[in-house]
């Protein structure tokens, strides 16, 4: 949760500056305004300059890669919650298990005096082992999917903000370059 911020992937006002120190050719001053602003938009805001003289479609490529690992590195660190969300009702569930278990050995030595009183133990046992596999699992499976579509989310808003800058840095250079070659 402290590392999946929005600012941690885009950060609010780092393309805008970085927008104006590209019209004015300041490349250094880019990577200064990046390492003020460590982030995966930075990262790739870094690469842009780095590699500003290749294809935009490589550039694009370039953008995917580095925002894909990123991503996945932040939905990494919530793999945890989902190990615990799926091994903890298997757990009740042997629990459970262990608990019937007891209950008919309960019942095969009692023979036919088969007092319902001996297998209150047993039973309990089981359901007990079910409740706290469940009491785990359903918040650790409903905090898994909130990081999961919290790190969806910021990828998708971090590859707008990326497409909008290739767009504005490297396709109208494109184009400008098409038009200058039919005249």
């Amino acid at each position: 949760a402290v590392h999946l911020r929005r600012k941690a992937v885009y950060p609010d006002g780092l393309a805008e500056q970085a927008d104006e120190l590209w019209s004015r050719r300041r490349y250094d001053d880019i990577y200064a305004l990046c390492d003020r602003y460590p982030s995966t938009l930075a990262t790739i805001i870094r690469a842009f300059v780095r590699h500003r003289n290749c294809p935009s479609s490589e550039l694009s490529v370039l953008a995917g890669d580095i925002a894909g690992r990123d991503m996945r590195a932040h939905l990494q660190k919530a793999y945890p919650i989902a190990v615990a969300a799926t091994v903890s009702p298997l757990l009740g569930l042997f629990g459970t298990v262990i608990g019937m278990i007891e209950a008919f050995e309960i019942v095969a030595i009692a023979g036919s005096l088969g007092d319902a009183s001996l297998l209150a133990g047993s039973i309990s046992k089981a359901l007990v082992t079910t409740a706290a596999g469940l009491v785990i699992a359903i918040p650790a499976l409903s905090a898994y999917h909130f990081f999961k579509s919290r790190t969806n989310s910021l990828a998708m808003g971090l590859e707008g903000v990326v497409n909008e800058l290739l767009s504005t840095w490297f396709m109208d250079k494109a184009d400008d370059t098409a038009e200058r070659a039919r005249q």
